[in-house]
């Protein structure tokens, strides 16, 4: 419930500040599946618990991340996202259940480098927070302090952010981020012309 609330005010923040600062030229909708730090920072914190200690960590299941963004688009320059996500992993500590799935939340104003009619590329930065659904108590100190605890806030920034519209609303986004959740992905995008962006659209 928290990280619905909290991405619904970053939803909201968004749309407030787009209204009342900037007309906006589009919206864009993403879908998308993905590899995250989180799973690599588990997958490291395993593999030294298990060659230091005597119990063992072991995963015995997890899914790729999957996330939906909304963009607010402000021109061929700015945009501010708001972004809701989620990864399913289930970790066990000597045969009990620590799990380690987590949802995360984020707003994010990012700047377009290069624009096309049917390509873009972006930088962005996030700031979020992050909710887990693990036992962290079952990891014993000095180990501990090493895994996250209930919530997290972090910043972000997506250093290759990539769009591609082989259709006029239909396309494909890729996403390379560092210091956040989200890591690597890859996913569908809708837009939603406005006769501004249709303009733009033209060069």
């Amino acid at each position: 419930m928290k990280v619905i609330i909290s991405f619904l005010f970053c939803l909201t923040l968004s749309f407030s500040y787009a209204q009342e600062y900037n007309s906006i030229y589009n919206q864009i909708s993403k879908f998308s599946i993905g590899y995250s730090s989180e799973q690599l920072d588990h997958y490291i914190l395993k593999q030294g618990i298990n060659d230091t200690g005597a119990v063992q960590m072991g995963f015995d299941s997890w899914a790729p991340s999957a996330s939906y963004t909304h963009d607010f688009v402000f021109g061929d320059v700015i945009t501010l996202s708001a972004n809701l996500g989620f990864q399913y992993m289930n970790l066990n500590y000597g045969g009990q259940k620590y799990g380690g799935t987590f949802m995360y939340t984020s707003i994010a104003p990012s700047a377009t480098i290069f624009h096309r009619q049917f390509f873009e590329y972006y930088i962005k930065l996030k700031i979020g927070a992050s909710f887990y659904f693990h036992e962290p108590n079952l990891i014993p100190d000095p180990a501990r302090r090493f895994f996250p605890e209930k919530a997290n806030f972090f910043t972000g920034v997506t250093l290759g952010g990539f769009n591609f519209f082989p259709y006029e609303k239909l396309g494909f986004n890729i996403e390379l981020s560092v210091w956040s959740p989200e890591m690597v992905t890859a996913g569908i995008t809708y837009r939603f012309y406005s006769k501004a962006l249709k303009i733009l659209g033209g060069k």
